[in-house]
């Protein structure tokens, strides 16, 4: 299912400014959906330019009140392409620099955020389009190479669950110098934007979802889909000493905050609604405590599971974008009140972003490289034993003892052939190679050495029986 990527390849220019230091915060407001024009609802938030402020239903400011202003507020005629432009870009440009980034969307149920960070097949999300234009850096990016690998979880009831294997449904958070703060979700290497939407559909099947009163499918978790990016120069230097650029782009897709009162939720909805309220009043909490100095008071990571994933992209060492997403129906005034004061106080947070570089042989492109220079050495070995024996000499054919060793010996050379192509396929660049060691030369040539040597045991089994019969 393709449908995310298929309106990508004329919508996204390469860049989009904005201070890399502070969180990028957006407002994006939804249209009045069809349940609250049938209740006679009307639009209680007006938008000028970059400012928004509650008015009464004759369209008169509500006295008392103040206007709400961000850097950027989209109303309900904004493309998703617009606020990745303006909000996010710069945090995947600097994901392919080594910059941990993370970009959420934030509101109370029903208001639009899955929409936003996913989108459809005509106005693709914040994922498809930040996913698009990875690959789109990479191939503009001519001096390095990439490994690229996901993972996709959800936070359900404050149980992370790894959307990729199901079966691993209690994931631990851990921490240490060189990865800091990560999961042990199961991870795929990929090599396409055709790799991720099959990743994102096989974790959406998996993710929790339900019915209620204000959504008829009501995401019921958090979920956090996260790229792992790894880098290094191209060059014919000393490979042990080059250091490795990683970093970490999460995506996340918040469940929203909700009152029973309005989604009619009860039993395990209720349930799943109180988890949901209290990891966002958590996050509320932290963005609260950051905006008033966190370096001089206690920040409450730790008690949710969502603040401490996050713990790294609120006042740390990431770049970070929340797009806030609202209605500005009448009967949900004070719900997007708390999300514009939400957006108010994370505007004012500052990050540290920086360069994530390591030289440790551990890093996983380096691996791949080594294996890929011990199967080259391997199969030039192997190419050196066919050298020695002539294949054309039908006294060696004649020998069976022979010639099963020379078809090991070719067996042994192709299956080297195809660890060696797959690997070098997980590795990308802006451009590959065409020269004979090419993957596809490499594969004709393995299909006409397979192919002889099929041709001449057949003409040996032929003489054999022809022999035989005579005899």
């Amino acid at each position: 299912m393709m449908y995310r990527f298929t309106m990508l390849r004329s919508s996204i220019s390469s860049d989009g400014g904005a201070d890399p230091t502070t969180i990028q915060v957006a407002v994006r407001a939804r249209p009045l959906n069809s349940r609250e024009q049938f209740s006679s609802q009307f639009s209680a938030w007006k938008i000028n330019n970059n400012t928004i402020f509650l008015t009464s239903p004759d369209g008169k400011t509500v006295p008392g009140t103040s206007p709400f202003v961000f850097d950027r507020i989209f109303g309900p005629d904004a493309k998703s392409v617009d606020i990745f432009q303006d909000v996010a870009s710069n945090i995947v440009h600097g994901c392919i620099d080594g910059i941990n980034g993370t970009i959420f969307a934030y509101g109370q149920t029903s208001s639009g955020k899955t929409y936003t960070m996913q989108g459809n097949n005509e106005n693709p999300g914040i994922i498809p389009l930040s996913m698009y234009r990875v690959f789109q850096k990479i191939r503009e990016t001519h001096n390095r190479q990439f490994l690229l690998r996901v993972s996709y979880v959800e936070i359900y009831n404050e149980i992370i669950r790894d959307l990729l294997a199901p079966e691993n449904d209690n994931l631990k958070i851990r921490e240490d110098v060189t990865k800091g703060v990560y999961l042990e979700a199961r991870e795929e290497i990929v090599t396409s934007l055709k790799d991720i939407d099959e990743i994102m559909s096989k974790g959406d099947r998996n993710r929790h979802v339900g019915e209620t009163n204000m959504n008829e499918r009501s995401s019921r978790s958090h979920t956090i889909f996260q790229m792992i990016i790894e880098s290094h120069l191209r060059t014919d230097s000393d490979e042990e000493s080059k250091p490795v650029k990683i970093s970490k782009l999460n995506l996340v897709d918040l469940a929203g905050s909700e009152r029973a009162g309005h989604t009619g939720a009860e039993g395990i909805r209720l349930k799943e609604g109180g988890h949901i309220n209290k990891s966002l009043l958590t996050l509320a909490t932290v963005i609260g405590k950051l905006s008033e100095g966190g370096d001089k008071i206690h920040i409450p990571y730790r008690d949710s599971k969502l603040t401490r994933i996050l713990q790294p992209s609120l006042g740390g060492n990431a770049r970070t974008a929340i797009i806030c997403n609202i209605t500005t129906a009448s009967s949900f005034v004070e719900e997007t009140l708390g999300t514009l004061k939400f957006a108010s106080r994370a505007k004012t947070i500052h990050n540290r972003p920086e360069v994530n570089e390591v030289i440790s042989a551990d890093v996983l492109l380096k691996r791949y490289r080594k294996q890929i220079e011990e199967l080259q050495r391997q199969l030039k070995a192997q190419e050196r034993k066919e050298q020695i024996s002539d294949l054309e000499s039908p006294t060696i054919l004649a020998d069976p003892a022979v010639y099963a060793k020379l078809a090991e010996t070719l067996d042994d050379k192709n299956q080297l052939q195809e660890r060696l192509e797959k690997l070098q396929k997980l590795i990308l660049s802006s451009n590959q190679n065409h020269d004979d060691s090419s993957p596809r030369k490499r594969e004709t040539l393995s299909r006409y050495g397979s192919s002889m040597v099929k041709r001449k045991r057949n003409e040996v089994l032929h003489k054999h029986m022809c022999s035989t019969s005579l005899g």
